[in-house]
């Protein structure tokens, strides 16, 4: 029995509906990972502001030095740093460094031109005398597959740039 003509769409519909659910499923499958890699990548970021707080406690700044970007170490001399390091790992204000870690929040971006992942977090410091953890922001930049401290809150400030007069 013929149609006339009648049924021909349902080859398209049914050609249509397993191209939506293909292109679904890839979507749902790109979300997942992406949400994996982000999870780790928190859990690495996590872990490099927690070293740099134990280095900073038994008074490692090389080991500390180590975790910033060539950006940061472009700029900001090991001297600079050092000095810096010491006033956190005990000053008469706050008192002794007992803690670094991250508020958990991380917001991830993505350069779609050149593909550089960096990162922006909340990291609190908790010091012997402070009531509450210093709050300060920190980026990191990621080179590779390693993830560095890229900017340093307000500690290490990029310089302000110059007005022209």
């Amino acid at each position: 029995a013929r149609s006339n003509g009648t049924q021909t769409g349902k080859g398209l519909v049914i050609i249509g509906l397993l191209a939506a659910i293909g292109f679904g499923g890839f979507v749902v499958a790109r979300k997942a990972t992406e949400g994996i890699r982000t999870r780790a990548d928190r859990e690495l970021l996590a872990g490099i502001l927690a070293s740099l707080g134990e280095k900073i406690k038994t008074e490692d700044y090389a080991g500390a030095y180590g975790l910033f970007s060539k950006r940061f170490t472009d700029r900001v001399t090991r001297e600079t740093f050092d000095h810096q390091m010491k006033w956190f790992h005990d000053n008469e204000l706050y008192g002794k460094l007992n803690s670094i870690s991250g508020n958990g929040l991380v917001d991830f971006v993505s350069d779609e031109a050149t593909g550089a992942r960096s990162a922006v977090t909340t990291m609190q410091l908790a010091l012997e005398k402070a009531p509450q953890p210093l709050r300060e922001t920190v980026i990191f930049q990621k080179v590779g597959d390693q993830w560095f401290i890229d900017s340093f809150g307000t500690l290490f400030a990029p310089p302000a740039k110059q007005q022209q007069q």
